[in-house]
């Protein structure tokens, strides 16, 4: 009967360490709290300067349909996150910034949705300046 409770108690941490590994999407957010205030060319720019500064290493980029793919190294508290961006013109200087990250590993604690509002924040305050 023990056996059985401390089976159940597994299983009931192996579905939460599992849920913590969904990773996160800008989309969650309404469409107005994804819009930058400038052109979809100077956004881009920024973007690809700023995301080697956050300790990420851009794997995949293509202006034509502006996409970005970066990664994050492993850390002692992480095997490394996987950044993707999508930039859509809303109009001629306004930028809509799809971002979604997800973790290498089983337990996220909220990591890459801090991750992916930070980098939208400062990538904002870099277009808007």
């Amino acid at each position: 009967m023990r056996l059985l409770k401390i089976g159940k108690i597994g299983l009931v941490v192996m579905l939460m360490c599992l849920m913590g590994c969904t990773g996160y999407s800008s989309v969650r957010r309404p469409e107005s709290a994804n819009i930058i205030n400038a052109p979809i060319d100077a956004v881009w720019e920024e973007a690809l300067k700023l995301l080697p500064t956050e300790r990420m290493t851009i794997t995949f980029s293509n202006k034509d349909e502006y996409e970005i793919v970066a990664e994050k190294a492993m850390t002692f508290w992480s095997l490394g996150d996987i950044v993707r961006i999508s930039l859509h013109p809303k109009s001629e200087k306004q930028t809509l910034v799809e971002m979604s990250a997800q973790k290498r590993g089983l337990l996220d604690y909220g990591h890459e949705g801090r991750m992916v509002k930070s980098i939208f924040r400062k990538l904002k305050t870099l277009c808007e300046k």
